[in-house]
């Protein structure tokens, strides 16, 4: 019995590495040509790779949840970012200026939210202790702040782009006709 368990754990977490893989080296390879649509501003170019990127995260996340029904809640419920009190959102890495700029329009109630649980976590994680269980985040009190700015930045971005995209075509269009 413990021998069919543990064999269902071993391919269990090679179908999650496999399906993490594929993932990750298709986003790298969607990234490196959304960079070069960005540099060449072609639009169509810029849509269909996130398109693209999109529905390879939605495959993936649709292949994991077939796979592992509890997936989800067991990895919530075994990360330690809820056992320091820390949120989902506060986990996500600020080093985009999507991101950044998310962050700057949060209310200052909710910044200083996030910066008290973030100091607090560091504090507690250079003692090597975590929060009593009563304080732990859990998963209704855990409600995304962040990302719902992070898409409005990113449309805002997208939007300008389209923008810039449509006035250089203009003015190049001008030019032609001006000469």
């Amino acid at each position: 019995m413990t021998y069919m368990i543990a064999l269902r754990d071993i391919i269990g977490k090679y179908t999650v590495y496999h399906c993490q893989y594929s993932a990750n080296r298709a986003s790298k390879a969607l990234t490196r040509t959304r960079k070069q649509a960005f540099e060449k501003r072609d639009l169509t170019l810029i849509e269909s790779v996130a398109d693209k990127m999109d529905k390879v995260v939605k495959f993936t996340a649709f292949v994991a949840k077939k796979a592992f029904p509890n997936l989800e809640k067991n990895l919530y419920n075994t990360s330690n970012f809820r056992k320091y009190g820390l949120m989902i959102d506060d986990m996500i890495r600020m080093d985009t200026d999507e991101t950044k700029e998310a962050k700057s329009r949060l209310s200052t109630d909710l910044a200083a939210e996030r910066q008290f649980r973030i100091s607090r976590a560091m504090t507690l994680n250079a003692s090597n202790q975590f929060l009593p269980k009563e304080e732990w985040m859990t998963p209704e009190k855990d409600v995304p702040y962040l990302r719902d700015l992070i898409r409005e930045v990113q449309a805002e971005k997208r939007e300008r782009l389209e923008y810039e995209a449509e006035f250089y075509s203009f003015k190049s269009g001008q030019a032609k006709e001006d000469c």
